[in-house]
């Protein structure tokens, strides 16, 4: 609006701030900018001295006039009343009539001995949007609170106070992480539907039987409706991370069922139809035999059909087993990576174990009674689809067979390259995205005004502003005044610049970050670093910096640290990729000392703290109480005046208060000199730190992925088959499932992350799952009386159809995310 800063200010502190902060979910609100309004008491040491009275007696004085205070209550016959003692500051005339002291039954009072009057705090904090000033809220929302709800819960309490705020007068949010939310969810909610579509799909020409095809679809939304519920009993909610669980899921939960239903319908041809029982019932229409069992066969067809489930039922268990145990590794991942991947682990393990159960006992059920094979199917049960894709397997089989060697050698040669493939593919810990937005951190040196800060920041945000693809800029120099915590110093500034939506950008923006940064280089004196604000929250929490990369040196000398930083720094600057290279503001900044010579102050009999007051009180002054003005309270801002402290000489002839009632100047008991001290002195872990933090480009920032626990899965296969060399013989073909994974990153520039981590996860439990129920379908030949050799080519053979059913549906039902 067109109001001045000061009034905008207070709109945002007692207006904006309060309202908001009655949403739920939102922890604090702290605004910035423009002018906090207070109230100022400047003290003139020559009229203290005049009355002889002393800045400690003016603290204490305004301390014990400024309360209320409660009296109990008087009764006058029928009446009670209330008694309180109104003593609270209510004007400038009331701070200035406070009482300091009464000599010879003369009171002295505040205004004898300083200007009172209505000001504004000291500024330590600017803001501008589209480079002109104003005031801007920066809303924090409190620990597992949803970010959706709360910003909507902002947005209703933003538009109820429409119509209450000053004409003129609007709220403009700058930053709204719902976007971001919004659209990544619709994004995985449409990729979930359309991937469930696929696998029906795929379900249908592998089955090439509507009832077949439906009984396994069944179990897709009744898994996902199971498992919302132990979402929900969990404490996880709908969320990126959750709804990618979803996505990964929905291809590999209808595994078991397809398991399931193509043995119980394959169990079913070959007894019924195959010969090895019987057909009940009547001769159907032109004499052909029905496949409904009459009475009597329903006994026997119940017999099959627990049969089948119980001959695939152990092995699918186990491989689901193998599956959620294989996403362990997320569940134990701690600080943010924790919050961030635990829902998807939570909702994959509770999506496959729903699904399992459903498999276990939904999908036999309804197999039993909707499962009828016919006497002129194919033989073996089979479509045409998977009859012609069986042409070209079963010769490719007895041809590995027969050359066993060349095919492991083969395989050997691709996992080799495979390995190496690893190694040159680039990691990160997340996947970069595109949020639409870049935040420019920006230092100037150590000693850098706030004024002077400014002036550089609003030079850096106008070259920003005036690229074509910037939509809005918002800045922040400084701290806000109220700051609570680490306050970082005013020399440092961010730059949060929304970019125009794609379909109007010029270039990507990997090409708009290149632009700018190559635009502001012409500004002397900064230092910049350029993230993302999903990106440098994440950044920030896992390691307290918002830059990628960062290089920690620890040590007890703040002066070898500097040293040491700074030739980290020039190491990391000729690293190629590195960009925006800087190091922590460890260097001296300019600072007047004084300091106290313990031996004079001893004559006089004043100790260190007595000198701590007079630089805390006189010089840095000081809130000492507060003003109420309809429900709105003002600081009351206590100090000497500029005059008394603008140079080291002024500051010398500060009167100080000895025990014995006299006073003597300050430069007789400390010495005040301009000197070097520390900026800022970082800790972490009870040390001394410094670092240099850096951004990357052009290449990928390796970063640690949690290992696969291997030996869980280990333990689970030898539960499952009895035998450590079966189950190692198992866990030695999975590498050859993940050369295709290898060569995707690498063809497709992908980083390995933890996103594509939690894909090799799943691989590594897929290719476990088929392994396993191939295994012990031979081992069942094996006990029927087939030699090795030949259970393994039936076993492979008839395993060919479902192992066909759950890798293409795995794979398909990821496909819409790409």
């Amino acid at each position: 609006g067109d109001l001045p800063l000061t009034d905008r200010r207070e709109i945002a502190e007692w207006q904006v701030r309060y309202n908001l902060l009655t949403v739920p979910g939102v922890a604090e609100v702290m605004p910035m900018g423009g002018y906090l309004r207070e109230f100022r008491v400047i003290v003139d040491p020559t009229r203290l001295a005049a009355f002889n009275v002393h800045l400690c007696d003016v603290e204490e004085a305004m301390g014990k006039a400024n309360e209320n205070t409660a009296g109990g209550f008087v009764s006058t016959g029928p009446t009670e009343y209330t008694v309180r003692g109104m003593g609270r500051y209510n004007s400038i005339a009331d701070i200035a009539d406070t009482v300091i002291d009464t000599r010879d039954g003369v009171p002295i009072f505040l205004g004898n001995v300083a200007d009172v009057k209505e000001a504004t705090a000291i500024r330590r904090g600017i803001a501008t949007k589209d480079n002109k000033e104003t005031v801007l809220a920066l809303i924090m929302k409190q620990p597992n609170a949803d970010t959706v709800k709360v910003v909507a819960g902002i947005k209703q309490a933003v538009a109820e106070m429409g119509d209450t705020l000053p004409k003129g007068v609007h709220l403009v949010p700058y930053y709204d992480q719902t976007k971001l939310i919004d659209d990544s969810l619709n994004g995985v909610t449409r990729a979930i539907l359309i991937g469930a579509v696929l696998v029906v799909l795929v379900l249908l020409l592998y089955l090439g039987r509507f009832r077949s095809t439906l009984i396994v679809a069944a179990s897709l939304p009744l898994s996902v409706l199971v498992a919302g519920v132990l979402m929900r009993a969990l404490g996880v909610g709908l969320n990126t991370m959750s709804l990618g669980g979803l996505a990964i899921a929905v291809g590999i939960m209808v595994d078991a069922s397809i398991i399931m239903v193509e043995n119980m319908y394959h169990r079913f041809h070959q007894h019924f139809v195959g010969g090895a029982g019987r057909l009940g019932g009547a001769q159907g229409p032109g004499g052909v035999q029905t496949t409904r069992p009459a009475p009597s066969d329903v006994a026997e067809k119940e017999a099959v059909a627990h049969r089948a489930a119980m001959e695939v039922g152990r092995p699918i268990a186990f491989a689901t087993m193998i599956i959620v145990a294989v996403f362990v590794p997320l569940f134990l991942m701690g600080g943010i990576e924790g919050l961030m991947f635990r829902p998807l682990a939570v909702t994959v393990a509770a999506a496959m174990l729903v699904a399992l159960a459903l498999s276990l006992i939904f999908t036999p059920m309804v197999s039993l009674r909707f499962l009828k094979p016919r006497p002129n199917d194919d033989p073996e049960g089979e479509v045409a689809f998977v009859k012609w894709i069986k042409r070209g397997y079963v010769p490719a089989l007895d041809y590995a067979l027969q050359h066993r060697g060349a095919v492991i050698l083969v395989t050997l040669a691709l996992i080799i390259p495979t390995a190496i493939g690893v190694k040159m593919v680039g990691k990160d810990f997340m996947p970069k995205l595109d949020e639409g937005a870049l935040v420019i951190a920006m230092a100037t040196p150590p000693e850098t005004s706030l004024e002077e800060a400014d002036r550089i920041d609003r030079q850096v945000e106008e070259i920003v502003r005036r690229n074509p693809n910037v939509e809005t800029t918002t800045r922040r120099t400084g701290h806000t005044e109220r700051a609570m915590g680490c306050i970082l110093p005013v020399n440092l500034g961010e730059i949060a610049a929304n970019l125009k939506p794609p379909g109007e950008r010029k270039c990507s923006t990997e090409e708009v970050l290149t632009q700018i940064r190559k635009d502001i280089a012409v500004v002397p004196g900064v230092a910049f670093s350029f993230t993302q604000p999903f990106q440098m929250k994440v950044d920030e929490g896992m390691e307290g910096t918002p830059a990628p990369l960062q290089v920690k040196l620890f040590g007890p000398d703040v002066a070898v640290l500097a040293q040491k930083g700074a030739q980290l720094l020039e190491l990391v600057q000729k690293t190629p990729g590195i960009t925006d290279a800087r190091m922590d503001q460890a260097s001296g900044v300019p600072q007047l000392q004084i300091q106290i010579d313990r031996r004079a102050a001893a004559r006089y009999g004043i100790s260190v703290g007595d000198l701590s007051e007079v630089v805390r009180l006189a010089i840095g002054g000081e809130e000492v109480t507060q003003i109420w003005r309809d429900e709105r309270s003002y600081g009351v801002f206590l100090r000497l005046t500029d005059a008394a402290r603008s140079d080291p000489e002024a500051i010398g002839n500060i009167l100080v208060d000895t025990p014995s009632g006299s006073t003597i100047p300050l430069s007789q008991i400390a010495q005040i000199s301009f000197q070097q001290g520390p900026n800022v002195i970082w800790h972490e872990a009870m040390t001394r730190r410094v670092s240099v933090d850096s951004g990357i480009q052009g290449r990928d920032l390796g970063s640690v992925v949690t290992d696969i626990k291997k030996g869980i899965v280990f333990m689970l296969l030898y539960i499952a088959l009895g035998s450590a060399m079966q189950s190692g013989m198992i866990l030695a073909t999975v590498p050859s499932a993940f050369i295709g994974g290898v060569a995707s990153l690498l063809s497709t520039g992908t980083s390995l992350n933890v996103s594509s981590a939690v894909g090799f996860i799943a691989l590594f439990g897929i290719a476990v799952q088929n392994s396993l129920v191939l295994l012990t379908q031979t081992r069942g030949f094996i006990g029927e009386g087939k030699s090795h050799e030949e259970a393994i080519r039936l076993a492979s053979v008839q395993r060919l159809r479902p192992k066909l059913m759950t890798a293409s549906c795995a794979a398909l039902g990821v496909v819409p995310i790409l």
